[in-house]
C-alpha cells in the first residue's frame, strides 16, 4: 500500500515559543500538527476530503467540477480515489511553489534566497 504524506497545518493549536528561536519573549507561534496520509488505494468521500484538508466544500467540489480532480461516480454517490487526492494535492503543492518563485528565477535559486533570508534573520535573532 502506498502513500503520500501531506503535512497539516492546525492554525488552533498555539504553544509558547522555545527560547532561542528568535521570537519575542511571549510570543505564541502556531505549528504543524501530525502528519496526514492518504491512501492511495482508498477511496474518500468528497466531505471527507474536504475535512481532511480544512476545505469547504464547494472549494472541492470546485476542483471536481473543472477537472482538476478526477472522481469516480456511482449513481449519485461521487468518491474520489486516493491517487487522484494524491496527484491533486502534488499539483496544488507544485502550483504555490511555481507562484512563490519570481520571474525567470530556478526553483532552485529561489529555494536557496529563502533558505538564506531565513537564516540571516535567524543569526540577527528575528524570526
Amino acid at each position: 500500500m502506498s502513500s503520500m504524506v501531506v503535512h497539516v497545518f492546525n492554525a488552533s493549536k498555539t504553544q509558547e515559543a522555545p527560547p532561542g528561536v528568535g521570537a519575542p519573549d511571549g510570543a505564541n507561534i502556531e505549528f504543524l500538527g501530525g502528519t496526514m496520509q492518504v491512501d492511495r488505494t482508498r477511496m474518500y468521500r468528497v466531505r471527507a476530503v474536504a475535512e481532511m484538508l480544512d476545505l469547504s466544500l464547494s472549494t472541492v467540489y470546485r476542483a471536481i467540477e473543472s477537472g482538476e480532480l478526477d472522481v469516480l461516480r456511482f449513481g449519485t454517490a461521487v468518491r474520489v480515489p486516493g491517487d487522484a487526492l494524491a496527484a491533486w494535492l502534488e499539483a496544488r503543492s507544485e502550483a504555490a511553489h511555481a507562484a512563490f518563485v519570481r520571474g525567470g528565477q530556478s526553483v532552485a535559486d529561489a529555494d536557496a534566497d529563502t533558505s538564506d533570508a531565513v537564516a540571516g534573520a535567524n543569526a540577527e535573532g528575528v524570526a
